[in-house]
This record gives C-alpha cells, structure tokens and sequence, in this order.
C-alpha cells in the first residue's frame, strides 16, 4: 500500500493539456512508466461540449486483471482576473465532489488527495529539516547550472537593450536562494541540530 502521495499513479489537468488531450471528443490513451519502461496503459475519452463535460477513463488493475470504467466530471471556472476573459479546467472528485487539478489511482479508482486515506504524506515529510535544507542546496545547484547552460548556448544571451534577460534574472535568484539555503544549513550544522 502506497505511504507517500509520489507512491501513487497520477494525471492531471495539466497532463492533459500539455498531451494535447484537453479537446472535444479527443479518444486515446496515457502510459504510466517506471525507469523508462511502461508499466501501465490507461484509455481516454474526453467530452467537453454538452451540459456536463466528462473524462472517461478505462484501465485493468494489473494485481487482479479486472476491468474499470470510471467517468470523472469537468468543470471549467472563469478567470477572476479583471479585464481577462479566459479560464481553466479541474476535476470534480468523483468520491468528495471537490474540485482538484490531480487525481490519484487508489484502489482502482481515481480520486483527489483528500479522499486519500488518512496517514498519506509527501516524501519531503519524511525527511529531516537538516536534510530537505541540504536537498534544497543542491536543487538550487542544479537549477543554475541549468540556467548556465542555457546562456553559454551560441544565442543564449545575458543582455538585452542593456538590461539582463530573464535568464539572467532567473539565475540571480537562483543564486541568491542556494546562498540563503547554503546559509542556514552551514548555520544549522554549528549549532548542532
């Protein structure tokens, strides 16, 4: 039984939309892998016109090879910006009836986190506050050599009109925070905790 939230299967909206699946009467299928392999293959049907816009999902639980057809609403909420028109997309969960952005596969039904059981934490819980400050620093690293590497790219650029990109920007504040995270770990190892 999964402990952690990342022990489970997921999709979101978001997987949705970036798939190219968010579209009406869009029919076809998502594959779950595990270090590059597919593990699980799940069909989709989606409907966004008519009165109650759904997700039809059709999968096999592998444990015991039964069939599930589970049909998850769609809600579309307008934007709360002044002066912009658009809107988004979310799950209504079909256990709570909450509106949510991720549904978990908990046994072989898809749901929201809340309606997870009690008890299930995300990994970062698991760990000290020493080590998630230390994993923070090298998380930090990572992201600005990335950023490194984008500007040493022939047209990453540092400057534009005189002033610094957004690269150069995001990588300024990358900087500053793994200084900061470097900072309190190093102040925590003095202290002793």
């Amino acid at each position: 039984m999964a402990t952690t939230i990342e022990d489970y299967r997921r999709f979101s909206i978001h997987d949705l939309k970036r798939l190219g699946m968010l579209r009406d009467d869009f029919n076809g299928s998502m594959n779950w892998t595990e270090n590059g392999k597919p593990v699980s293959t799940i069909g989709l049907f989606v409907r966004l016109s008519g009165s109650t816009p759904t997700v039809i999902l059709q999968y096999t639980i592998t444990q015991t090879g039964e069939g599930v057809l589970d049909l998850v609403k769609l809600r579309y909420l307008k934007s709360n910006l002044p002066g912009h028109t658009g809107g988004y997309w979310m799950f209504v969960c079909p256990v709570t009836g909450n509106l949510c952005r991720v549904l978990y596969l908990h046994n072989g039904h898809f749901m929201s986190r809340k309606a997870l059981p009690k008890g299930v934490i995300y990994k970062c819980q698991t760990c000290t506050p020493g080590f998630r400050t230390i994993g923070r620093v090298f998380d930090y690293e990572d992201a600005v050599g990335k950023l490194y590497g984008i500007l040493l790219k022939p047209y990453g650029k540092k400057f534009y009109r005189g002033k610094p990109t957004r690269i150069v920007t995001r990588l300024f504040n990358k900087e500053r925070r793994c200084d900061k995270a470097y900072r309190g770990w190093s102040l925590q190892q003095r202290r002793g905790k």
